[in-house]
């Protein structure tokens, strides 16, 4: 599937990729999601300026489970959080970590 930039992505879109990889997270673990959802939500991160290696190690299907889901939490928290200023007008502050 192609996934547009973030900038170009209504915030709804984004919050329901969260929410769907989230859902199959919870019922089958991260080893049951697309890699094409995992994808997009990183390329988002990445065209909205979120910084650090939450996104690298969502993505790495040779990271222990645990630590790809603990990624998934720390980047769905900043993703929404700059969709949200960003929304606002505000400055999107470099995240790091």
């Amino acid at each position: 599937a192609h996934f547009l930039e973030a900038s170009d992505r209504e915030a709804t879109d984004v919050i329901a990729d969260l929410e769907r990889v989230g859902s199959i997270i919870e019922r089958d673990g991260i080893r049951a999601v697309p890699a094409h959802l995992l994808d997009g939500l990183a390329a988002d991160a990445k065209s909205l300026g979120v910084r650090g290696i939450a996104a690298n190690v969502l993505v790495d299907p040779c990271d222990p489970p645990v630590a790809r889901e603990r990624a998934f939490g720390k980047l769905a928290g900043r993703l929404i959080g700059a969709r949200t200023r960003r929304a606002d007008g505000r400055a999107i502050p470099e995240v790091v970590g």
